[in-house]
């Protein structure tokens, strides 16, 4: 009989220890994806409907409306900034990121219509971008731009390393990107939509 109460106890113990390891593991388990989603969020931002600050200047149309506009961010944007014939209006996703709608209205010549011009740009944490770029053919880029072929966006991207631009501004005439290197160096450079070539390029490398 005590043998087999020694035993009862010897069994519970076990089981004891074995739920006791199982509880521990679940905990560390939830610790680590807490841990993780929270650096996850950190390296890509805050987000809005639309995705995080990068895929939001993508998927805006500067072709389309406000109201438009806000369906795709997924919230009001507010009125910023408002002089002669020009509107800013802003989409805060989060204090250090935002995305911005420059309105611009022009009046046709011996004509009562109008037309609008929109460019989007957006600001974020330097932390976002890729600082990866290779800049040692800055050089060589100049002078490629010089030439009758031009350069296109992707003759760009092969010249700096293969990595694509931070894209920082949009319009309907155009999109302008940014390069970052580990040493602090970097380059800007605007692609017109149609041609796909670089019509203008600046920096430090």
């Amino acid at each position: 009989m005590q043998k087999q109460r020694a035993n009862q106890r010897k069994l519970i113990m076990i089981v004891a220890i074995i739920l006791f390891v199982a509880l521990a593991i679940v905990a560390t388990v939830l610790i680590v994806n807490r841990v993780q989603n929270e650096q996850s969020s950190e390296t890509l931002g805050a987000t809005a409907k639309c995705g995080d600050v990068f895929q939001c200047i993508e998927k805006l149309d500067p072709e389309s409306s406000l109201e438009e506009m806000n369906r795709v961010v997924g919230s009001d944007a507010e009125l910023a900034s408002e002089k002669d014939n020009t509107k800013v209006y802003k989409w805060t996703l989060a204090d250090d990121t935002t995305i911005e709608a420059r309105f611009e209205t022009y009046e046709h010549e011996n004509s009562d219509n109008t037309r609008t011009f929109v460019t989007f740009s957006i600001e974020y944490p330097e932390n976002l971008a890729s600082h990866d770029a290779d800049l040692s053919r800055w050089p060589e880029i100049k002078e490629k731009m010089g030439e009758a072929d031009g350069v296109t966006y992707d003759q760009f991207v092969d010249m700096v390393g293969g990595v694509d631009g931070t894209i920082e501004e949009k319009s309907q005439g155009s999109k302008k990107f940014y390069w970052f290197d580990q040493n602090g160096g970097y380059l800007s450079a605007s692609f017109d939509n149609d041609s796909g070539k670089c019509t203008f390029a600046s920096g430090r490398a």
